[in-house]
C-alpha cells in the first residue's frame, strides 16, 4: 500500500468529522435530549409497565390473545425502542417499555384498531323517541344480506326484514338521544350496527354492520394533496373487499345515500359517492396529519381480535443494578487489557493492529448508536451488547486473518509492503464474504421481526459494516505503516510441526462432539421465558430497593427450581420475579421462599413468550440460510464443492460442540445466548476459511514437486494452520476473556454469553485444525494423480538409496576421494614416484 499513511490519516479525519457533525446537529437541535447518550434498554435503565386486560365477562380464546400480543407489539415498536409484550394469565397483556412513555400511549395500545366501511341508514320519520339501551344483541345480524343493508340506506330502517325491526327501533331511539357534543357514542362489534357521530356535522348516525372490515384492507397510505388543507388516506381493498365496495357504490349511486369509514367505532369520514368504484380503491379525506397517520398505522399493525382496557401503568426498575453495571464495565476493561497484552506477547504488530481495530470498531459502533440508533429503534440492552460483542469478535478475527496472510507472504520472501498487499488479496474474499453474510442475516431478521430481536438484528448488520470498514481502512493501512517502519510481519516459528496422526484429532473431535450432543439431549435447550414463557410472581415489599431485590433473588435461587430468575422492582413497593415454566408445586415453593424473605401478598400467573412461534421459525430459517450462503460462497471462491462440504461440517461441529457444552453448564438459550452462538458461527467460518486457504496454497502444485510427497505438503499446511489459528485465538481471545471476567463478576445472562464465546473460540479453532484440514487432506489424497505422484516420489527415493548402497559395496581399482574445491567425487591419482615403488 503506497500511501498507507495518507489513508490512515483520512480514516481518522473522517471519524473526527463524523463526531463533529453529530455534535453540531445536537447543538442546533437545542432540545437537550442528549444525543451522546444512546437509547438504553429495559434491563439497563428500567421503564414503564403497562397492563392491558380483556373484559372479564367475555371468554377470550388463547389464539386471539396471542394475535393481540403481536398487534400490540407492532404498535409499541413504532413508538419506543426495545419494548416487549407478553401474555399474563388467560386475559392480560403486559407491555414493558424502556424509559418514560407518553400519556396517551396506553390508550393507543388498547384501541381496537378496527377499520370498517358501513352505509348510513336513514331513520324513519315515525321512529321511536323513547331512550333505549340495547341494539338487539340477541338478533343474528350476520344473516342480514348486503341488499337489505343497502336498501335501508335509501328507503329507511323500515326496509329491513321484520326480524330486525325491534332492533332498528332501538337504534333510532339511541341516535335521537345521543349527545354528540359530549363525545359519547354506542360502541359495538363490527358484525352489528352502531350509532356514531359525524365529526363534521355533529349529527348522530345510524350505521349498518361492517360491509368491509379491516381484514379486507390490504394497504393504506397517507398524503397531503396539493391545494388541500386536510390530509387524505388511500385504502386499497383485496379481491373480496373490492367486489363488496363495488356493489356498495353502485347501490348508493342508484338510490342515493352515504357510506362512512370508521376507525375504532368512531366515524373518520362520511362520503357521498359520485361514481362507481370498481378498482377497490377508496379515499378518506379531510383528516389531520395525526389522524391520517393513525389510520395508516392501524392498517399496518392490524386490528385487535379482543377488546382491551388499560388496567395499570406503573414504573419498573432495571434488571441490573448500577453496582452490577459498573462492576461489569470494570471487568470488561480489565479483561480486554489482559487479552490484548496476551495477544501482543509473541506478535507485537498483530496485538497493536487488533487493539486499534477494536478501538475503531467501538467508536464507529458508538457513533451509530447515538446518531441513527433511535431511527432504527435500537435500545442498548444486554442482547444488543451481545450482538456488539459478536461484531468485535468479527473485527478481531478478520484482523487476525489479514495479518497472518501478510505474515505468510513476508515469510516467503516478499518485501514488507508487497507482503501486506498480498495478504490483503488473499484474505479479502473471506472477510468480505463473512461480513456480507452477517449483513444479510441482520437485514433479513430486522425486516421480518420486531422488539428486542429486531434491535439485535440491526446491531448485527451494523457490526458487519463496521468490521469491513475497520479492516479495510484502519487495520490494512496501519499494518503497512508499521511494516514499513521495521515491525516484523511474521514470527520466526517453523512452518511445519512434528508429524501427527490425524486419527487422534478425529478421536478428540468425535469425543467432544459426543459429550456435547449428550449434553443437548440430557440437559436440553432451555430457551428461557423469552421464547417459551414461564411464571411471573408479584410480591409486595416494604421497600423495593437494590438490597431487597438481591435478597429475593437469593431466596428464589436457593429453591433450586427456578433457573436464572429476572427481578424488577417498582417504586410502589412491588417486585416482579420472572422464571421459566414451573409446576404448581414448584411455584408454591418459590412463593414460600419469597414470603420467608419478607415479601407479602405473593401471587403468580403464567406468562407467555415474547417471541411467537413464527418469530422463532424466522430466526432459525434466517440463520440457516446465512450459514449455507456463507459456506456456498467459500466453496465458490475455492472452486470446490469439497471445500464447501468441509466448511459446513466444521461450522456445524463448532456450533454443536459449543451449544452442547453450554447445555451441560445449565445455561439458558435466550436471545443473548443465540447471538453469542451466531458469533461462534462467524468465527468458525473465518477460522475454517483461514485453515483451508493455507491447505490449498500448500497442496496446490503438489504433483509438480519431485522431492516432497502429498503427506509432507499436508504436514506443512497443518503447521501453518496451527501457527495462524493460535495467533487468531490469541487475537479473538481478548473479547471472550473480557466477557468471561464480567460474567464471573455479575453472573446471569452475561455469564452465559461469556461461556459461549470462550468455549466457541476454542471449539472453532479446534474444529478447523482437527476436522477441516485432516478431512480435506483425506479427500484430496484419494485423487489418483496424487497417489501416483506419491508412489513416484517414494520410488525415486528408494532407487537413490539402493544406488548409493551399491556404490559403497563395489570396490574401485583406485580410491575415490572428494574434491574440496568442486564438492564432488573424483578419483585420486598417485604420483609417478609412488607407481615406480610398486
Amino acid at each position: 500500500m503506497r500511501r498507507a499513511g495518507r489513508a490512515l490519516g483520512l480514516f481518522l479525519a473522517a471519524l473526527v468529522i463524523a463526531f463533529a457533525v453529530v455534535g453540531v446537529v445536537d447543538w442546533r437541535d437545542g432540545s437537550g435530549h442528549g444525543v451522546w447518550k444512546p437509547q438504553l434498554g429495559l434491563d439497563v435503565q428500567g421503564g414503564t409497565r403497562i397492563t392491558l386486560t380483556a373484559d372479564p365477562e367475555v371468554a377470550v380464546d388463547a389464539a386471539d390473545l396471542a394475535v393481540a400480543r403481536d398487534v400490540v407489539q407492532r404498535r409499541v415498536d413504532d413508538a419506543h425502542d426495545g419494548a416487549g409484550v407478553r401474555t399474563r394469565g388467560d386475559r392480560e397483556l403486559v407491555v414493558e417499555v424502556p424509559g418514560t412513555v407518553a400519556d396517551d400511549l396506553p390508550a393507543r395500545l388498547a384501541r381496537s384498531g378496527q377499520l370498517s366501511v358501513r352505509v348510513v341508514w336513514t331513520a324513519d320519520s315515525t321512529g321511536a323517541t323513547t331512550p333505549a339501551t340495547s341494539t338487539g344483541e340477541a338478533v343474528d345480524w350476520s344473516s342480514l344480506s348486503l341488499g337489505d343493508a343497502l336498501a335501508a340506506s335509501s328507503q329507511g330502517l323500515g326496509a329491513l326484514p321484520s326480524e330486525y325491526q325491534e332492533a332498528a327501533a332501538a337504534l333510532q331511539s339511541i341516535a335521537q338521544n345521543t349527545d354528540c357534543t359530549s363525545g359519547t357514542a354506542l360502541v359495538t362489534s363490527v358484525d352489528r350496527p352502531t350509532v356514531s357521530c359525524d365529526p363534521t356535522t355533529g349529527e348522530a348516525l345510524i350505521l349498518s354492520p361492517a360491509l368491509v372490515d379491516s381484514a379486507r384492507i390490504s394497504d393504506a397510505s397517507s398524503d397531503l394533496p396539493q391545494g388541500n388543507l386536510g390530509w387524505s388516506v388511500d385504502l386499497e381493498l383485496d379481491e373480496k373487499g373490492t367486489e363488496s365496495f363495488d356493489q356498495i357504490t353502485a347501490a348508493l349511486l342508484d338510490g342515493g345515500g352515504q357510506y362512512a369509514v370508521l376507525l375504532d367505532h368512531q366515524v373518520a369520514s362520511v362520503t357521498v359517492p359520485d361514481e362507481r368504484v370498481t378498482d377497490g380503491r377508496l379515499q378518506v379525506t379531510g383528516l389531520s396529519e395525526i389522524g391520517a397517520t393513525e389510520i395508516v398505522g392501524q392498517v399496518d399493525h392490524g386490528a385487535l381480535p379482543v377488546s382491551l382496557t388499560v388496567a395499570d401503568v406503573v414504573d419498573e426498575g432495571p434488571a441490573f443494578t448500577g453496582a452490577q453495571l459498573k462492576a461489569a464495565a470494570a471487568a470488561i476493561g480489565a479483561g480486554l487489557l489482559a487479552g490484548l497484552v496476551l495477544a501482543s506477547w509473541r506478535r507485537r504488530l498483530q496485538g497493536v493492529v487488533t487493539a486499534a481495530g477494536l478501538a475503531g470498531a467501538a467508536l464507529l459502533g458508538y457513533l451509530f448508536l447515538v446518531s441513527t440508533g433511535s431511527y432504527f429503534r435500537v435500545a442498548v440492552g444486554w442482547p444488543t451488547v451481545g450482538a456488539g460483542v459478536a461484531g468485535l469478535a468479527l473485527v478481531s478475527a478478520s484482523a487476525a486473518l489479514f495479518v497472518n496472510r501478510a505474515g505468510e507472504a513476508s515469510r516467503s520472501g516478499k518485501a514488507a509492503l508487497r507482503a501486506v498487499e498480498v495478504g490483503w488479496e488473499r484474505s479479502r474474499a473471506v472477510i468480505v464474504t463473512v461480513d456480507a453474510v452477517v449483513l444479510f442475516a441482520g437485514v433479513a431478521l430486522a425486516w421480518t421481526l420486531g422488539g428486542a430481536v429486531r434491535a439485535v438484528a440491526v446491531v448485527l448488520a451494523a457490526a458487519a459494516v463496521v468490521a469491513l470498514l475497520v479492516v479495510s481502512f484502519l487495520a490494512r493501512p496501519l499494518t503497512a505503516v508499521l511494516a514499513r517502519r521495521g515491525w516484523p510481519l511474521a514470527s520466526p516459528e517453523p512452518l511445519a510441526g512434528p508429524r501427527r496422526d490425524p486419527r487422534r484429532g478425529y478421536l478428540v473431535a468425535v469425543a467432544v462432539l459426543a459429550v456435547a450432543l449428550v449434553g443437548l439431549v440430557v440437559g436440553g435447550t432451555d430457551r428461557g421465558s423469552e421464547a417459551r414463557g414461564g411464571m411471573e410472581f408479584t410480591a409486595t415489599v416494604a421497600s423495593a430497593d437494590a438490597d431487597t431485590v438481591r435478597e429475593l433473588a437469593d431466596a428464589v435461587g436457593s429453591t433450586g427450581v427456578a433457573s436464572d430468575p429476572v427481578l424488577r422492582a417498582s417504586g410502589a413497593g412491588t417486585i416482579w420475579v420472572q422464571t421459566g415454566p414451573l409446576s404448581d408445586a414448584d411455584a408454591d415453593e418459590v412463593a414460600g421462599a419469597l414470603t420467608k424473605a419478607g415479601a407479602t401478598d405473593v401471587a403468580w400467573a403464567e406468562i407467555g413468550p415474547e417471541w411467537s412461534d413464527g418469530s422463532l421459525l424466522r430466526i432459525a430459517v434466517g440463520l440457516a440460510v446465512a450459514v449455507l450462503l456463507a459456506v456456498a460462497l467459500v466453496g465458490w471462491r475455492a472452486r470446490s464443492a469439497v471445500v464447501a462440504a468441509v466448511a459446513l461440517a466444521t461450522v456445524l461441529v463448532s456450533a454443536a460442540s459449543t451449544a452442547g457444552l453450554h447445555a451441560w453448564s445449565g445455561g439458558l438459550f435466550d436471545l443473548a445466548a443465540i447471538t453469542a452462538l451466531l458469533a461462534v458461527v462467524v468465527l468458525a467460518l473465518v477460522f475454517v476459511a483461514l485453515a483451508l486457504g493455507l491447505f490449498g496454497e500448500s497442496t496446490r502444485d503438489v504433483t509438480s514437486s519431485a522431492v516432497h510427497t502429498f503427506d509432507e505438503h499436508v504436514d506443512v499446511a497443518a503447521g501453518r494452520a496451527r501457527t495462524a489459528l493460535s495467533a487468531a485465538v490469541l487475537t479473538a481471545g481478548p473479547v471472550a476473556l473480557a466477557l468471561l471476567v464480567a460474567g464471573w463478576v455479575v453472573g446471569g445472562p452475561i455469564a452465559d454469553t461469556a461461556l459461549i464465546l470462550t468455549v466457541g473460540v476454542l471449539a472453532a479453532a479446534g474444529a478447523a485444525l482437527l476436522v477441516a484440514v485432516p478431512v480435506a487432506a483425506r479427500i484430496a489424497g484419494r485423487d489418483p494423480a496424487v497417489r501416483a505422484h506419491t508412489e513416484k516420489v517414494l520410488a525415486r527415493r528408494s532407487g537413490s538409496t539402493k544406488k548409493k548402497k551399491t556404490k559403497e559395496t563395489v570396490s574401485s581399482h583406485r580410491p575415490v576421494t572428494t574434491s574440496q574445491a568442486a564438492g564432488r567425487h573424483q578419483p585420486k591419482r598417485t604420483t609417478r614416484r609412488q607407481r615406480k615403488r610398486r
